[in-house]
């Protein structure tokens, strides 16, 4: 008896602890948050739907600034590595731009969406950053 109500004891403890971490994490995640914003990367991995590839930037504010990149593929369906290595370099300029400015990369996330018969792959990449 002793020891189940030892136990219970401990459970009950244990989650109330976790429940104020939870809530006390969730709370700062919020106020950085504000201070926030987004980098998304978009590129289409398909010659034939036309759709360029672009960066999307969202400010804090909910401004949104787009930069138009270059197509992955060339005609013949095959890695255009100058149009890569000219999307990269705008990437990697826009975030070093970002970081003068006092921004911090904070998080990656990555995606891809599979090319199937009739869809483009798609490549996606946010980065999500805060004021440092």
């Amino acid at each position: 008896m002793k020891k189940i109500f030892l136990l219970s004891f401990f459970a009950i403890i244990m989650s109330e602890y976790a429940t104020g971490q939870s809530s006390r994490q969730s709370m700062i995640v919020t106020q950085d948050l504000k201070q926030s914003m987004t980098v998304t990367v978009v590129e289409y991995a398909s010659f034939l739907t036309g759709a360029a590839s672009h960066m999307l930037i969202t400010f804090p504010d909910g401004n949104q600034e787009t930069i138009e990149l270059k197509g992955l593929f060339s005609v013949a369906n095959f890695i255009n590595e100058k149009n890569l290595k000219s999307n990269d370099n705008l990437v990697t300029m826009k975030l070093n731009e970002l970081q003068k400015q006092g921004w911090e990369i904070i998080n990656v996330t990555t995606a891809v969406h599979p090319d199937n018969n009739n869809s483009p792959c798609i490549i996606l990449t946010r980065y999500i950053l805060r004021k440092s």
